[in-house]
């Protein structure tokens, strides 16, 4: 019975010690995965130690981000053997049911931290406030009269949807200012 893996984070193999066996033409230079001298990207590939090397065995688990070295195999004596069983792995209990969760409240910051009604609110005024219109684009001599018709017709496309983002940002900062400020009063009271 082989014992648990060992991740190892941040860890770049000696060059040639692992191999891609999705594609038998990319190889590991110690840094990077190369093919026909050109880094290439090999995300969800098969990579594993290369066999009869000190990395045979290893394997690159693409959830955890890490390589996972094979842990030692524990010694057994043939009079005792303990089993144990990983309860990570058996199905959980199922406690949730399938109603949804209901509000019984009027403030619907309830759950955040105190004050973050406030702050978030203020930072959406302050980047509505702070952000900068697009600019007039400036015109050469050279331009066609069609040219400079385009190029204002989408200077005024991006200063109406740059108008409509500010004025977005401005009132969802006063309602969670409002909310926050009521909720803070019935808290007082």
């Amino acid at each position: 019975m082989p014992g648990p893996m060992i991740p190892h984070p941040n860890f770049f193999p000696p060059a040639g010690a692992v191999v891609d066996r999705t594609d038998s033409q990319v190889t590991w230079n110690g840094r990077q995965w190369v093919k026909k001298n050109k880094v290439v990207n090999v995300s969800g590939h098969d990579l594993v130690g290369k066999p009869g090397t000190s990395f045979a065995g290893w394997y690159f688990d693409w959830r955890a981000q890490k390589w996972m070295e094979p842990g030692k195999t524990p010694a057994s004596s043939p009079q005792s053997q303990t089993v144990v069983i990983d309860r990570s792995r058996q199905p959980m209990e199922r406690t949730m049911t399938n109603k949804p969760a209901i509000c019984n409240t009027n403030n619907p910051l309830q759950f955040l931290p105190p004050g973050t009604g406030q702050l978030v609110g203020g930072l959406l005024i302050a980047i509505a406030e702070l952000t900068d219109p697009p600019e007039y684009p400036p015109f050469s001599a050279d331009m066609t009269d069609f040219q400079r018709d385009q190029i204002e017709r989408i200077h005024t496309i991006n200063k109406e949807r740059y108008d409509k983002r500010a004025d977005r940002l401005r009132s969802a900062g006063f309602a969670l200012l409002g909310v926050s400020a009521a909720a803070a009063a019935q808290q007082t009271r």
